[in-house]
């Protein structure tokens, strides 16, 4: 990654702020934020690079960038609250956007006697996004949701590497969405009530791609439930009760995965592509 001078420096506590810059795609406005902790964020502008620095929720406000738009968070950390206060997500996204390295943990109560809490580390809607190498973790929904069946599609996500687990719902929820990549992460621990998934493609979803995964001590490695092109490739998958679930679902391709569970492979109903020996 280029290096770029630093246009301004924040420290200290911020409360709640909104900070609207703009850079170009050749000098990118730089804010170095080491020693920053915000209450919460808003960011918009465009060409925004926001490095290190802090969000400790008190409650149901996020570190909102859906309007900044090719601009790149890296080495940020998101914590809190560990109460429960409706849907949402603790971080959002906008277009062309970078997600690099950071954490986001203890987002929501893991605990609450809910069907679905919905409260999720990253949702995104894209497009044009990469999180690449994003520790997510002790979360009450999903480390990372990406679509909605009700709000839309997302489109050209990808998710490089990555430390997903320890979550109430999925480490990787997939819905309504097209041409999605996630690639080299690790998912552990995702034991909860419901037994909830380590990648879940489902709705209208078309052309997701798992590559080079791990998963362990997840109930369930990896679902497709949803409409048409999917791979599944190279993934270690070592489930508690089923490696691959498969309904519902053309033309996907699954090739040259480690699958070790009571289940290894669940091929239930609807399913054409090019499957390998287990899930025939």
């Amino acid at each position: 990654f280029a290096i770029y001078e630093i246009d301004e420096t924040i420290v200290g506590a911020r409360g709640r702020e909104e900070i609207v810059r703009s850079g170009i795609a050749a000098d990118p406005y730089v804010i170095e934020a080491n020693g920053a902790v915000w209450d919460a964020l808003i960011l918009s502008g465009t060409y925004i690079i926001l490095q290190n620095g802090k969000m400790q929720a008190p409650g149901d406000d996020i570190l909102n960038a859906e309007d900044c738009n090719n601009c790149v968070i890296r080495d940020f950390e998101v914590a809190g609250p560990q109460v429960n206060f409706g849907n949402g997500s603790a971080v959002a996204l906008g277009r062309n956007f970078m997600w690099l390295r950071g954490s986001i943990h203890n987002f929501g109560d893991r605990d609450y006697n809910a069907e679905e809490n919905d409260l999720h580390g990253i949702k995104t809607f894209g497009p044009d996004q990469w999180i690449w190498e994003a520790h997510i973790y002790e979360v009450a929904g999903d480390s990372i949701q990406i679509g909605d069946a009700s709000r839309g599609e997302a489109q050209r996500v990808y998710v490089a590497g990555g430390e997903f687990h320890g979550n109430r719902e999925n480490c990787l929820d997939i819905k309504d969405s097209r041409d999605i990549v996630l690639s080299g992460f690790v998912c552990y621990d995702q034991l909860n009530p419901n037994d909830e998934f380590g990648v879940v493609i489902h709705d209208d979803a078309f052309n997701t791609s798992v590559y080079d995964a791990r998963f362990s001590n997840v109930n369930y490695g990896i679902l497709s439930s949803g409409q048409a092109g999917h791979i599944f490739e190279s993934n270690d998958v070592r489930a508690n009760m089923v490696g691959i679930q498969l309904r519902n679902t053309d033309d996907i391709t699954v090739i040259d995965n480690s699958l070790s569970a009571p289940i290894p492979c669940d091929n239930q109903i609807n399913v054409t592509g090019r499957l390998q020996a287990e899930c025939q």
